[in-house]
Order: C-alpha cells, then sequence, then structure tokens
C-alpha cells in the first residue's frame, strides 16, 4: 500500500524504513495510509540524517 502511493519502503531492524522527502514532509499521510490498510504503526518518527553522514556514505566511508 505505502509503495502504490509512491513511497519507497525497506525493512531493517527498527522495522518498516521509508526512504524519500515526501514521507520525511508528510508523516500524517504515511500513518494514515497504514490505519486505512489496518495496520496501524505503533511507533512512527521522522529521521533524518546530518549532513557529515550524508558525505561519508557518498564517499564509501559509512
Amino acid at each position: 500500500m505505502l509503495h502504490a502511493a509512491g513511497h519507497l519502503t525497506a525493512e531493517d531492524d527498527r522495522g518498516l524504513v521509508l526512504a524519500g522527502d515526501r514521507a520525511v514532509r508528510h508523516p500524517d499521510e504515511v500513518a494514515t495510509l497504514l490505519v486505512e490498510a489496518g495496520c496501524p504503526p505503533t511507533r512512527l518518527a521522522v529521521e533524518q540524517d546530518e549532513l557529515e553522514t550524508c558525505f561519508l556514505r557518498l564517499v564509501g566511508v559509512a
């Protein structure tokens, strides 16, 4: 359902992870989609990497 709505999704040890600016800007939309699908989130958090972390990932250090 999230993928069909245009969200990029993945899973890791934290659970379902959404990547993309849209999910960060509109977490309410994500929560609504999950609730409407019968999977209400138990925790919903917006996390953004710091600029240094992004740079290190780009150059292959992180």
